[in-house]
């Protein structure tokens, strides 16, 4: 089980690599006022799903979510912590 500490600032940055094998992807915003956006379509953060500060999203291939894409963030402010978390299939 993955986890790790990404920074997104006001640039587009990949948070988590297309893995075929994950079944859980947790996204969660660690900053206290930071709103950042996440989307699986590069180029396109600006109109994601947003999360809001101490916020998490939870993708699971159970439920029907497309975990194993490939995702994407940008922040409203130039130096926000997001911690990711995966879990793959055994």
């Amino acid at each position: 089980m993955p986890e790790r500490d990404v920074t997104v600032g006001t640039t587009e940055v990949e948070i988590a690599p297309y893995e075929q094998s994950r079944s859980k992807l947790v996204i969660t915003n660690t900053h206290t006022s930071a709103i950042i956006k996440i989307t699986s379509h590069q180029g396109e953060s600006g109109t994601g799903i947003r999360l809001y500060p101490q916020t998490m999203m939870i993708l699971q291939k159970i439920e029907g979510d497309e975990c194993e894409k490939q995702h994407f963030a940008v922040s409203d402010t130039a130096s926000t912590t997001v911690n990711v978390h995966e879990e793959y299939e055994v």
